[in-house]
């Protein structure tokens, strides 16, 4: 739960603006990557108010409280939450969306602009993404330096110089980025476009 911790704390998420919606179905999964209790019963749009003490909602489901809520929310988030499965490590991937995704349909969650926080020990892994397609300008920004990309399909190898910071945002830019089936996982032996953060 920590790591949920420290995503409050940081700058993307304290830019969030009083009544926004965030849509975050692994959160609410019965079979929880975080626990079973979390999963069913815990209320994260109350667990958001009491970090940031503004409205934002996080329901469990799109009648819970949206629908009578909708002309009050003013912007649409994305919020991928999983883990790597041969540690504990979890890793996040917020983006702002155009509109409310659709509930009823197990389809990808496009933005153009995403920030992923890896909550690890670990400072060399690899973030795995694709875009809708390949970039006009066959090129993905991240961290404000500019690389190419050669398909829709890219990893990432990430590695961070600087070993005492737990959580440094990965601020990733391009068209169509797919922010719901954005992965983390360590490969020492990657071939993907190296990035050495600071």
């Amino acid at each position: 739960f920590q790591a949920f911790e420290e995503l409050t704390q940081t700058k993307a998420f304290k830019a969030i603006p009083a009544n926004s919606f965030i849509y975050a179905p692994q959160l609410y999964k019965e079979n929880s990557e975080i626990s079973t209790m979390f999963g069913q019963v815990f209320d994260w749009s109350d667990y958001f108010y009491h970090k940031s003490g503004k409205k934002i909602y996080a329901p469990r489901l799109f009648s819970d409280s949206i629908q009578k809520n909708t002309d009050k929310i003013s912007n649409y988030y994305y919020l991928n939450y999983g883990h790597n499965r041969k540690t504990v490590d979890r890793f996040f991937a917020l983006a702002r969306i155009d509109s409310m995704p659709d509930y009823t349909v197990e389809s990808s969650v496009y933005a153009d602009s995403v920030q992923v926080f890896y909550y690890s020990t670990y400072k060399s892994f690899s973030v795995l993404l694709h875009t809708k397609e390949v970039p006009s300008d066959s090129s993905i920004v991240v961290n404000g330096r500019r690389y190419a990309m050669k398909n829709n399909n890219i990893e990432l190898y990430i590695n961070y110089n600087n070993k005492n910071d737990l959580f440094k945002p990965i601020k990733i830019q391009a068209s169509g980025i797919d922010v719901k089936n954005i992965a983390v996982f360590h490969n020492s032996n990657s071939q993907g476009v190296r990035i050495e953060l600071e």
